[in-house]
């Protein structure tokens, strides 16, 4: 029986990178920690699906608050503010994403 695949293709966003859903399992799953996940993803002009992430994290009860405050840390050091500005008011309003 093939292995689950954790993490998948969902999308590509209008610039031409790859959008990846799973990245929470997969951090879970093999200990790697997000920020890592995120770098890499961004040195392959790739990006996390945020609406997926948040989501997962969800499904695996963690504390919402913490996880998003970790997460903005994350998003601020690798991509930027203005991109964090950006992710948190197309989560906040899911239709534009």
């Amino acid at each position: 029986m093939p292995k689950k695949q954790l993490v998948k293709i969902v999308g590509k966003t209008s610039d031409d990178r790859l959008v990846l859903s799973g990245l929470f399992r997969f951090a879970e799953t093999y200990g790697l920690p997000l920020e890592i996940i995120f770098q890499l993803l961004k040195d392959n002009n790739m990006i996390p699906s945020w609406s997926h992430l948040l989501e997962e994290a969800k499904k695996a009860q963690v504390n919402m608050e913490r996880f998003k405050r970790r997460l903005q840390d994350n998003i601020v050091d690798i991509y930027g503010r203005d991109y964090y500005h950006e992710i948190a008011r197309r989560l906040i309003n899911p239709t534009q994403l």
